[in-house]
């Protein structure tokens, strides 16, 4: 059981070499900290009142107090920012005289340490402190920094172990017994104790302690305000798998239950029961879309008569001649009126490229065509499907559209458009039924959810989204978005998706209730808190930044809070690539929890070592030291230790049991051995006659002479052919580490 630590840490010391020495700890003792130096915390006005030098000076005095003394720095350089109305004074020093290394700061005006981070030239070794030391240093560093905030919970902290950083630990806030969403401090503790990172831009300031709920609705309740006001939706989804072989990719169609597509902006309010939207307080920056610049076409050769073609060869050229033309699609191009390419536009570049279909095989042809104009203002790209002719993609950067946002013209004054927002989608409508006849039937319009709202922005375009629908279903990977010209019609940008592939039928979907009870099955619904600066309109107004000093308030709500899919026939739970998935909630560390079986086990401080450092889990609350490990549980160590050249055979089967002699070898392949690992004749086997498999003597011979067998085989030799075990295996790869 660890010791607790006591409190007079020094902000976690980061700065401080003494303040905790490997030679001076065992994974199983208490941590050594020392005492901090006093320093009175700066007093400081109104930040509108007061000058930047007396604001900087404040700001680094205030950054001295939890970071230590920074004497050792020659050079120092800063940074005034505002955001949202909060001003952050950025601090950098350099030039160490103690090394390599630098120091950077996050402070507010009135003397707050956001953020910091320590940058050494560290090299990866064994961590002398242990996962639970870490979490309570974590622990007490935050709360020195944040003295007067008492919602931050050691026992919902997460932690995970780099070799080149040392510990990660996400410390989250708790009020009244439920999390706060999104409001934690994240520390790294360095591997021999030292707070080198801290972020606590994440963690809300000035919120107001709400009243406590008389009454909570319950999780069945919430459960059915799901179901009636956000209801899972019926769509057809494709999932992609890279075939590293072929190198390609392969996709199939699923029909599966989706989260509404607004479940991030929405929440069932836990006291009232009733569904609320929840709006972000800011107004996005419109992005300048990138135009893409199709390659040059190819230049042709010259061929002799008297060179025949092979049957593949002539297949292709056949092809060829089926294909329109690079002129015959700029001459179709230029009809349509509403693409506006005159005799301005030049045609720069055209290249015929060929595209497999993921879900066939088949091969399709496209041309990508590039215009500009002589002042080499205006660029137009269209990418059309070669055989058909239909316009895959068209994008005019002369547009009206683009040109406001060019030269911020789209700023100024509001001006009343041409033609109504009606008028443009009857034109975009016409345009799209003339250009795709009855495919575009089975399009349906939908409205965006990503809505940037500009208002004192000019309107310079309609935009209008359709998704395609077979079986009554949505699918959303074949989309229709373009975007009109409100004084022209003419049309700016225009995407069309179309997949021609066979759709599974959707007769047997088992519906979106019993669809929502097989997600709760598996996924709990509990309550949490949200911060927020009040409601509007029924709606809950979101901070741009918590950690301003707006005031804000707490509010209890049931959200949505796994994305993930449900098979619509099975009713089975699907991960994000379309696999059956496994549901694992959010597991905070918890340093009452150990291995109870390997206190007696030779491979204790390999298992415990291992474990600190995220190499290896629990199984609850064992190891099962003298089980026989399997090839998965072998590869994963070797994948944590970031150790990746191990064996990896087709064949081999995830829950096989791994030879003595085999587990050498993969550990040896690890070390980028594998080469000379099987060249039996070149090694002399170091046990004399000891039985070892064909191709196995160089990796018992390598990992003997390494000392990768040290703690495992003294002068008898192990059985090589008998099955390593879980204990041998962490010992192995804890010898592995040791190099």
């Amino acid at each position: 059981m660890l010791k607790k630590l006591k409190l007079t840490l020094l902000a976690a010391a980061i700065l401080l070499p003494t303040v905790i020495t490997a030679s001076a700890l065992s994974m199983d003792e208490a941590v050594a900290v020392m005492p901090e130096p006093a320093m009175d915390m700066p007093v400081m006005a109104d930040a509108g009142r007061v000058a930047d030098d007396e604001i900087l000076e404040a700001a680094i005095k205030a950054a001295k107090m939890h970071l230590g003394n920074t004497d050792r720095f020659a050079t120092l350089t800063h940074s005034i920012s505002v955001y949202s109305g909060a001003k952050v004074v950025y601090l950098n020093w350099s030039d160490s005289s103690s090394g390599d290394e630098y120091l950077s700061a996050a402070v507010s005006d009135d003397g707050v340490l956001y953020w910091f981070r320590l940058s050494e030239n560290n090299k990866p070794g064994l961590p002398a402190i242990s996962k639970a030391d870490a979490v309570e240093l974590a622990y007490m560093y935050a709360n020195k920094v944040n003295s007067g905030y008492s919602w931050l919970s050691q026992d919902h902290a997460t932690v995970n172990y780099s070799r080149w950083s040392g510990y990660n630990v996400t410390i989250h806030s708790v009020y009244n017994g439920y999390v706060i969403e999104d409001n934690s401090v994240t520390v790294r503790v360095s591997p021999d104790g030292k707070i080198t990172y801290y972020d606590a831009f994440g963690l809300a300031r000035n919120v107001t302690v709400p009243v406590t709920p008389a009454k909570i609705i319950s999780a069945d309740d919430a459960k059915n305000a799901l179901k009636t006001s956000l209801p899972l939706e019926l769509v057809y989804r494709s999932f992609y798998e890279y075939d590293y072989k072929l190198g390609e990719s392969k996709a199939t169609i699923k029909l599966v239950y989706k989260l509404p597509d607004d479940y991030a902006t929405k929440a069932v309010d836990a006291e009232t029961g009733e569904v609320i939207t929840i709006e972000q307080n800011r107004i996005y920056a419109v992005k300048e879309e990138e135009a893409r610049a199709a390659d040059m076409a190819a230049g042709s050769s010259n061929g002799s008569a008297k060179v025949k073609l092979s049957p593949a060869e002539q297949k292709v050229v056949g092809v060829q001649a089926g294909l329109l033309t690079a002129a015959d699609i700029d001459a179709a191009l230029r009809k349509i009126k509403e693409f506006g390419l005159d005799d301005t536009l030049s045609l720069t570049s055209s290249t015929l490229y060929t595209v497999k279909s993921p879900f066939d095989g088949k091969l399709s042809y496209k041309w990508n065509l590039s215009y500009r104009n002589a002042e080499g203002s205006t660029y137009v790209y269209a990418e059309v499907d070669a055989k058909t002719g239909e316009i895959l993609s068209f994008n005019n950067n002369g547009s009206v559209y683009y040109r406001n946002i060019y030269d911020g013209s789209m700023y100024e004054a509001n001006v009343d458009p041409k033609y109504t927002i009606e008028q443009g989608e009857e034109a975009a409508q016409n345009l799209l039924k003339s250009l795709y006849g009855d495919k575009f039937n089975s399009y349906v319009k939908t409205e965006s959810v990503d809505v940037r709202p500009l208002s004192v922005a000019p309107v310079t375009v309609y935009s209008f989204s359709y998704v395609r629908t077979i079986n009554g279903v949505k699918f959303n990977d074949d989309r229709i978005t373009v975007m009109v010209d409100p004084n022209t019609l003419g049309v700016s940008y225009l995407e069309f998706g179309y997949t021609d592939t066979e759709f599974p039928s959707a007769a047997d979907a088992i519906g979106a209730n019993n669809a929502a009870d097989r997600y709760f099955d598996v996924v709990p619904l509990d309550p949490y808190y949200i911060v927020n600066m009040g409601r509007k309109d029924g709606k809950l107004i979101m901070p741009e930044l918590v950690y301003t000093t707006d005031e804000k308030q707490l509010t209890p709500v049931y959200r949505y809070t796994y994305y993930g899919y449900i098979d619509a026939n099975s009713g089975e739970l699907l991960g994000r690539d379309g696999e059956p998935a496994e549901y694992r909630p959010e597991s905070y560390f918890d340093s009452e929890k150990n291995f109870n079986d390997i206190a007696d086990s030779p491979y204790y401080m390999a298992i415990k070592m291992l474990y600190n450092m995220d190499i290896i889990g629990m199984d609850d609350t064992l190891f099962r030291p003298d089980d026989a490990i399997t090839f998965a549980d072998l590869k994963a160590m070797l994948q944590n230790a970031e150790y990746w050249y191990y064996e990896s055979e087709g064949d081999t089967a995830d829950d096989a049991t791994v030879a003595f002699a085999d587990a050498l070898y993969n550990v040896v392949c690890a070390l980028g051995y594998a080469e000379i690992a099987e060249l039996d004749e070149i090694f002399n086997n170091p046990y004399g006659d000891t039985s070892i498999a064909e191709g196995r003597v160089g990796a018992v011979a390598i990992s003997a002479a390494l000392g990768l067998l040290d703690g495992i085989a003294g002068d008898t030799a192990p059985d090589f052919t008998a099955p390593v075990t879980r204990g041998e295996a962490a010992q192995l790869v804890y010898n592995l580490l040791l190099r």
